[in-house]
């Protein structure tokens, strides 16, 4: 498939004006090509859709990813708490942006007759809620998985926080990286529609100003560069629904729903 950030680009030149892009962006010791990258794909389009979506992970928090913290509120009281530190490796040298269930792990969870329908499934309001009915009315009692909250610097803690340790399976979504390389085919041309219309939002703020004070650009005809630029008065709001569309085309690519659907089963 040809690199993500290329076809972005050439979208870009292929609606945009060259004339518009230089005066907007002003190319002096860095190309074009890596302004736009840096100032549009990364600054804008990757920033706003690593909010939305990612690729799916599981992790299996081990032993040697915890670490104990010790928190200090005053001088008289003082607690700790377990943390994961998930190394690159095992989130593909990407960040972790959303933290989605954690499952009990198969291999640990005692076998009775009622657990057998639930063994591995991720911790949710319902099954919580599930779990304490069937306390009630005399089923074998099963594991309450504790629920998972991402911190800072891809740092996972468990609430409520325990000492012991079980390898629970995390499920997450991983940060596209900054070439996009983990984007998926159904997503790549919503993705070049983020980044043209990301353009041209920037574009509109950077030079709406300076022609409506009559300023000429490079020699070229104002009247038909005014056009152009406030033309895209829309484009932030347009960028806005784009970003919906994209989400549901990562939500419902065929790799993504296959593993949503692990996620219940």
């Amino acid at each position: 498939m040809e690199n993500s950030i290329s076809y972005l680009l050439k979208e870009i030149y292929l609606q945009i004006p060259t004339e518009i892009l230089v005066e907007a962006f002003k190319p002096r010791e860095k190309s074009l090509d890596a302004i736009i990258k840096e100032e549009v794909i990364v600054d804008i389009v990757l920033r706003r859709t690593s909010l939305y979506s990612g690729k799916l992970c599981k992790i299996v928090l081990k032993s040697q990813y915890m670490e104990r913290l010790e928190l200090t509120g005053n001088e008289l009281v003082s607690s700790s708490v377990f943390v994961y530190h998930i190394p690159p490796k095992e989130r593909e040298f990407r960040d972790i942006s959303h933290v989605i269930a954690l499952a009990y792990p198969f291999n640990q969870l005692p076998i009775t007759a009622h657990n057998l329908g639930i063994m591995g499934q991720p911790r949710t309001i319902c099954s919580t809620a599930s779990q304490m009915l069937n306390s009630n009315v005399g089923y074998p009692e099963t594991p309450i998985v504790p629920i998972p909250i991402l911190l800072r610097n891809n740092v996972i803690k468990l609430e409520p926080n325990h000492e012991s340790h079980i390898e629970y399976i995390l499920s997450c979504l991983l940060k596209y990286d900054s070439n996009f390389t983990n984007i998926t085919p159904n997503s790549l041309r919503y993705l070049s529609q983020l980044g043209l219309l990301a353009s041209k939002a920037l574009i509109y703020n950077r030079l709406i100003i300076p022609i409506g004070n009559a300023y000429l650009v490079g020699g070229s005809e104002l009247g038909q560069f005014k056009n152009i630029v406030e033309s895209y008065e829309s484009a932030n709001e347009e960028f806005e629904e784009a970003l919906l569309k994209f989400r549901g085309a990562e939500v419902f690519d065929k790799e993504t729903m296959l593993g949503m659907i692990s996620l219940m089963t």
